[in-house]
C-alpha cells in the first residue's frame, strides 16, 4: 500500500481544516501528521485502482468489495467508528460514496478479521 493510499485514509475522523494528502509517517506533526498537498480527482482515482488491485490477487482482500481495503487501513491508522476488539465498524462519508459508488445505500461498513488473517465485511 503507498504512502498516498494511507495519507488519504487520515482525512476519515477528526478531518484536518484542508482537505489533503498527510505525510502520515510524520509523527512528530501530530496524528494527522504534515499536509504536503491539497487531496485532487487523481489521488481518489489512485486510491480506488490501488484497492481493486489488492482485492483481485491473493491475500488478505482476496475477493473481497474492493472498498475493504481502504477501511482496513483506515482502522490500521486509527480512524476506526467502532471497535468492539472483533468487529470494526466505519460510518460510510459522502466521500466513500464518490470513491465508491457500490456504497451509495450503505450507512455503515463492518468488518472482521479471520483466524486465517483474512478481512471478511460482516
Amino acid at each position: 500500500m503507498s504512502a498516498r493510499y494511507k495519507a488519504a485514509l487520515t482525512l476519515r475522523n477528526n478531518a484536518p481544516a484542508v482537505y489533503g494528502v498527510y505525510d502520515t509517517a510524520d509523527k512528530s506533526q501530530g496524528f494527522n501528521g504534515k499536509l504536503l498537498r491539497e487531496y485532487t480527482r487523481q489521488d481518489d482515482a489512485e486510491c480506488v485502482a490501488e484497492c481493486l488491485e489488492d482485492v483481485s490477487r491473493p491475500g488478505k482482500f482476496q475477493g473481497c468489495a474492493p472498498y475493504v481495503p481502504m477501511y482496513w487501513a483506515a482502522w490500521l491508522n486509527g480512524f476506526a467508528d467502532r471497535d468492539d476488539g472483533r468487529v470494526i465498524g466505519f460510518d460510510v462519508t459522502p466521500e466513500d460514496k464518490v470513491r465508491f459508488p457500490e456504497l451509495k445505500k450503505r450507512r455503515t461498513v463492518k468488518l472482521i478479521e479471520t483466524g486465517d488473517g483474512f478481512v471478511c465485511e460482516v
